[in-house]
């Protein structure tokens, strides 16, 4: 009979997170804090949620898409996001989740359609924008937010560092 390592069989984020090639996953995902440099878009896993989601959004609102790159209207969602994301300075996060790739993370949010964007202000969804039934500028969605939640949050550390400034 051969003697081998084998996994077990039973799930293990740490270990899943070490092997997906995770950078910077040395601890259990409950224990994970947010640190360096905030960035205006991330994308969320059920890896990242907590620091990138719910404890950066003590700081600053997080604007989370849930949808999959496929789906109609995603692309459009994303883009104008982006854009809003990057010139905002910092005011607020975007949050990038495909629910197809994280299943168990969309969840999370309970998302009545997709796609879906939810507002995450001091680690609890604050408001939802559902573009079928939105009727509303995505723009003045996201002032509505920030104004809403104006005063509430911590800010980022003034001591974070910039992201650093594209190549040019």
């Amino acid at each position: 009979m051969m003697n081998h390592m084998h996994d077990g069989c039973a799930p293990d984020r740490h270990r899943d997170a070490i092997l997906a090639g995770e950078t910077g996953i040395t601890t259990p995902v409950p224990n994970l804090r947010v640190e360096g440099a905030p960035r205006p878009v991330v994308t969320v896993t059920g890896f990242t949620l907590v620091p990138e989601v719910i404890e950066r959004s003590h700081q600053v609102p997080v604007i989370v898409l849930v949808g999959a790159p496929l789906q109609s209207g995603v692309a459009d969602l994303r883009s104008r996001l982006t854009a809003l994301a990057e010139s905002a300075g910092l005011r607020w996060i975007l949050g990038i989740l495909d629910p197809d790739k994280d299943p168990h993370a969309a969840m999370q949010f309970r998302p009545r359609q997709l796609p879906s964007v939810f507002a995450v202000a001091a680690g609890t969804t604050v408001a939802v924008f559902e573009p079928g039934l939105a009727r509303r500028d995505l723009g003045d969605w996201v002032e509505e937010v920030l104004r809403s939640t104006s005063g509430r949050l911590r800010g980022l550390s003034p001591t974070t560092p910039e992201p650093p400034s594209p190549p040019r």
